[in-house]
């Protein structure tokens, strides 16, 4: 009955979905903070999406849109993130939003393969209250792991999980930042306790 509701409604005005989805998307990317340029990029995914996203909630389809807007403007979210401003949904559907996206429009996967665990650490630094020098040195492993040369050393690890093994690692050599604990790092960050201990594990290393 939902998807027949939708149907009638979507014959008496075509452009309707489109305004709700753009909508949806201005409001989650404002409780973001994002810039006009990651919204427009959303906002057009959603057009080039909305046919195959169609029995989808609006922001579940939106949230999805915002993620991958995100990835291609380099300045990336977390699944986690999305959930939180997306209403009514959660992770494991904006990830299959996020893959039928991908598949259907066929976006170059050299485009979302080029984020790093740089990418995510100023703004995770930020999440934590973590101290100037704390922050300095995690940007500055953070630029190591993401080295070229030294992918090999957390191949299957994501840029998530390292950048969460960084900032623990962080607690670790700081005493201003020792107080952050495991849960803490894992809660603000997505990344789970037992993916952060298997990333550390290189890291110690490569550090």
């Amino acid at each position: 009955m939902q998807h027949l509701a939708r149907a009638q409604a979507q014959l008496k005005d075509p452009n309707k979905r489109l305004k709700r989805g753009f909508a949806a998307i201005s409001e989650m990317c404002s409780s973001l903070r994002l810039s006009s340029t990651v919204k427009d990029r959303a906002c057009e995914i959603f057009t080039e999406a909305e046919k195959v996203l169609r029995e989808r909630k609006i922001h579940e389809s939106g949230a999805a849109c915002i993620y991958t807007a995100c990835r291609i403007e380099r300045c990336p979210r977390t699944f986690k993130e999305m959930t939180a401003v997306a209403r009514d949904t959660n992770m494991v559907i904006i990830m299959r939003c996020f893959k039928t996206i991908t598949k259907k429009l066929n976006l170059p996967q050299i485009v979302l393969d080029t984020i790093k665990a740089s990418d995510y650490l100023e703004r995770f630094c930020s999440s934590l209250n973590m101290s100037k020098e704390g922050t300095k040195v995690a940007k500055h492993l953070g630029e190591i792991v993401s080295d070229r040369d030294k992918q090999h050393l957390w191949d299957g690890k994501s840029p998530i999980s390292m950048a969460a093994a960084i900032l623990l690692l962080i607690t670790q050599l700081s005493d201003d930042d020792s107080h952050l604990t495991l849960q803490q790092v894992s809660s603000h960050t997505g990344a789970s306790s037992a993916a952060i201990r298997s990333a550390i594990v290189p890291l110690h290393a490569a550090a």
